[in-house]
């Protein structure tokens, strides 16, 4: 009997006896996932704020909120070139088109960094001098007029202030009323997407702070139906003006308009291996989030709020700083389930020049 006969007799008459058979399996290799957070270098931002009697309140709750939006913008107002600032303009309308024809307000008539004034304050300052309007919120065909004359301004250089060729095109509408301008869904949406040229749509973006769809919320803001058709169709944000977090809506706001992500898809499934009631931290074999070395110890992407941990592995500015986030709804990192994706909230969300980095072990099959 041959030697390989002999050795498949006694592993069968070891496993009819009850015996186990040692089955050699090669070690479990960890799935690694890596997403690389990019964003739009230069951006164009019109604000169209409703100027009738019943917003005096929801501007308030804007301008006191605010620097949740700058921050992504303009991390630190007090100097030029940070990283994550990004090449913004900001211009404020009212949606009284028939009274204004878009005309801009506050001074200087268009904001952007590293000009010797805080930013912030200037904004603030623009809301808080709102005249009160009329009761016809208009707010696309307002918006049309207020980049209109917006592009109509030069800089020291000669050059356009706003439309600028490179630049997203983003409007941000606030109404407690919809859209009262003259014309289809299509119509404005074709006008706003030939703003930047052919080839250029998907560098427009139209967002809103409205009422709810579909029932609005009571008597203090009817649905913003047209508001949410047109964000849909560019891609950006409606906000309900009925909240009591405005700051959280500023954040996604600002998110979406400069193109950062705050929800990373994996590549497949994690595996569920101690927490039954879904996946958790404990799930990962780790997630962290590198950032270049020009992110300093005060950025609050890297605060304890955000990171359990921080590492900086840096050697003449090359190399890189690691913070590892916190499983946390606010200010911190989630998995959602159904989407199979990471979904950072607040400072977590991972800054312009980052990389994020998952490892876990797949689901069985």
């Amino acid at each position: 009997m041959s030697r390989q006969i002999s050795a498949s007799l006694a592993a069968l008459l070891l496993s009819a006896c009850g015996g186990e058979r040692l089955i050699d399996r090669p070690p479990e290799e960890a799935v690694v996932d890596r997403f690389e957070q990019l964003k739009a270098s230069s951006i164009d931002i019109l604000f169209v704020i409703d100027n009738s009697r019943s917003m005096a309140e929801e501007q308030a709750a804007l301008s006191a909120n605010f620097s949740r939006f700058l921050e992504f913008i303009d991390p630190d107002p007090s100097r030029a070139g940070e990283p994550g600032e990004v090449d913004y303009r900001i211009g404020v309308t009212t949606t009284d088109a028939n009274r204004s024809n878009g005309r801009l307000i506050g001074s200087p008539l268009v904001l952007q960094p590293g000009m010797g004034y805080s930013p912030l304050e200037k904004f603030q300052q623009t809301i808080g001098g709102i005249q009160e309007g009329g009761a016809l919120e208009a707010g696309f065909e307002s918006a049309l007029l207020g980049i209109e004359n917006a592009a109509s301004l030069k800089d020291a250089s000669n050059e356009p202030m706003f439309l600028r060729q490179g630049a997203y095109l983003y409007v941000i509408i606030v109404s407690d009323e919809d859209d009262s301008s003259f014309g289809e869904i299509r119509y404005f949406h074709r006008k706003f997407e030939g703003l930047k040229g052919i080839g250029n749509e998907n560098t427009v973006a139209i967002s809103a702070i409205a009422g709810p769809v579909p029932d609005g919320c009571g008597d203090d803001a009817e649905p913003g139906l047209r508001y949410r058709a047109i964000a849909d169709l560019t891609g950006g944000v409606h906000g309900s003006i009925c909240t009591d977090d405005w700051g959280a809506t500023l954040e996604d706001l600002a998110v979406t308009g400069i193109g950062l992500r705050k929800r990373f898809q994996l590549s497949t499934p994690p595996r569920d291996r101690d927490d039954p009631d879904g996946i958790g931290a404990e799930d990962f074999l780790s997630v962290q989030v590198h950032y270049p070395c020009d992110y300093e110890e005060g950025s609050p992407h890297l605060s304890a709020e955000v990171c359990s941990e921080v590492t900086r592995s840096c050697d003449g500015g090359q190399g890189r700083v690691t913070c590892s986030p916190w499983f946390a709804d606010r200010n911190g990192m989630s998995f959602d389930s159904r989407e199979n994706s990471l979904v950072f909230e607040g400072d977590a969300v991972p800054g312009p020049g980052s990389t994020i980095e998952a490892k876990y072990f797949p689901r069985d099959p």
